[in-house]
């Protein structure tokens, strides 16, 4: 993957979890296609771009990748859990709290951490370039289902789409 590339999709990342920020501060209705639809983009689009890479890499840096994963969904899962959940109009509205904000500045610094680290162990720059799309997906992904079962546990109605349908 070329620098210009890999810096396209680090301006995108940015903008996209700046635009998810500025959502979950403001509050918005809960619905299926939104919970789900750019983390499973994004899941799809960094799988993508690493299928080629992930067969070439040594079991080392798979491990590495693991942990990045894990450490990354149990931050979007705090996330999710520091949401607000009410009901809205009939259906589930969520807003963020200051401590969503506050993990939300973790999960950026434990990312950066995270690429800082792969590369001090050796990681292949190739797999951290790759992948980078998939671990926004997974951190979001873990954010957004455990918002969803929240949702579901207080037995508030969650539409598929904004319209209902």
């Amino acid at each position: 993957m070329s620098l210009s590339t890999t810096l396209l999709i680090a301006i995108g990342a940015f903008l996209l979890v700046l635009r998810v920020i500025t959502k979950q501060i403001k509050g918005s209705t809960v619905t299926v296609r939104g919970l789900a639809l750019v983390p499973l983009i994004l899941l799809v689009v960094g799988l993508l771009g690493a299928k080629d890479v992930i067969t070439a890499v040594s079991s080392r840096d798979l491990v590495l990748l693991l942990l990045d994963l894990v450490l990354l969904a149990a931050l979007g899962a705090a996330r999710g859990a520091s949401v607000t959940v009410t009901e809205k109009d009939g259906g589930a509205f969520q807003k963020g709290t200051k401590w969503t904000l506050v993990l939300w500045i973790a999960t950026i610094g434990a990312r950066v951490a995270l690429i800082i680290a792969d590369h001090a162990l050796g990681m292949d720059p190739a797999l951290a370039n790759s992948t980078f799309a998939a671990t926004l997906g997974v951190t979001l992904g873990a954010q957004n289902w455990m918002i969803f079962t929240r949702t579901r546990r207080l037995g508030i109605p969650v539409a598929a789409s904004r319209s209902g349908g």
